[in-house]
């Protein structure tokens, strides 16, 4: 089986990566390399994590390097986790969000459909509950009240392969992952930012609830970082038909640890 992985060189990408090539499943990956934190950070985890995995440098929004793609790779299936990630990010810069994350998301879809894809997995994220939320978190909890223009892409994302799935019967499964971190993760996220202010003696930073940030449990623990890569390859393995989404928890992180 041919997985190609968007978001390859990311934080989940790489590890999922060196999940599917161990598995034995033949892995093409694409990344944009984009400086929304050091580029070289990313390349220095694709040489520690799955060196061996052929990445491209592609863009989302470049449809004919995407179609091409495609037609040489031919993969079966696909697992999209490139977007522009970042909350409080989606404030300054909101081009990016809908670049990456709704022409980006458009582009990968209509390949899925015309290339007769068996099974799309696709990241969305806890942020799309907003206003909403209330814990335990479900996936049949309202998330119509995005507090982010971030969230409201996911929330989007969402809605656009549930019309997919329903028009074109396209096999689509998105997973809200809560924050993940683990070695290799992004810098930007609460637990590395947290232990860098402790290790300056800076004080500690502090989200904004009015950007949309809370404090949300996290998905894993440092020492089990593959844990939600396991998770989206066992959705991703599942042969199925319509449109599905999971909201990956705590609970549902552990879970999976053992499966």
């Amino acid at each position: 089986m041919t997985v190609l992985v968007t978001g390859a060189a990311g934080f989940i990408g790489a590890y999922t990566c060196r999940a599917l090539a161990a598995r034995g499943e033949r892995v093409v990956g694409l990344d944009n390399y984009n400086d929304y934190y050091d580029p070289q950070l990313k390349r220095d985890r694709v040489a520690a994590l799955c060196p061996d995995i052929d990445i491209r440098a592609i863009d989302l929004t470049d449809r004919a390097a995407l179609e091409a793609l495609f037609d040489e790779v031919q993969p079966d299936r696909v697992v999209h986790l490139a977007a522009q990630a970042g909350v409080r990010y989606s404030l300054q810069n909101p081009y990016a969000y809908v670049d990456s994350n709704l022409v980006g998301f458009v582009n990968m879809l209509e390949l899925c459909r015309h290339r007769g894809i068996a099974h799309l997995v696709y990241a969305s994220s806890s942020s799309v509950y907003g206003d909403s939320a209330q814990p335990p978190f479900s996936e049949d909890q309202r998330v119509d009240q995005p507090r982010s223009l971030y969230a409201a892409t996911k929330a989007a994302n969402e809605l656009m392969a549930y019309t997919y799935a329903q028009l074109y019967a396209l096999p689509a499964t998105g997973l809200r992952f809560f924050t993940v971190y683990g070695p290799w993760g992004r810098p930007d996220m609460a637990p590395l930012l947290f232990s860098r202010a402790v290790l300056a003696a800076s004080g500690r930073s502090r989200y904004s609830t009015k950007a949309g940030c809370s404090a949300i449990s996290p998905t894993s623990a440092t020492s089990l970082p593959a844990c939600w890569a396991r998770w989206t390859i066992l959705r991703m393995s599942r042969s199925r038909t319509g449109c599905s989404t999971w909201a990956i928890t705590p609970r549902s992180s552990w879970s999976i640890s053992s499966a």
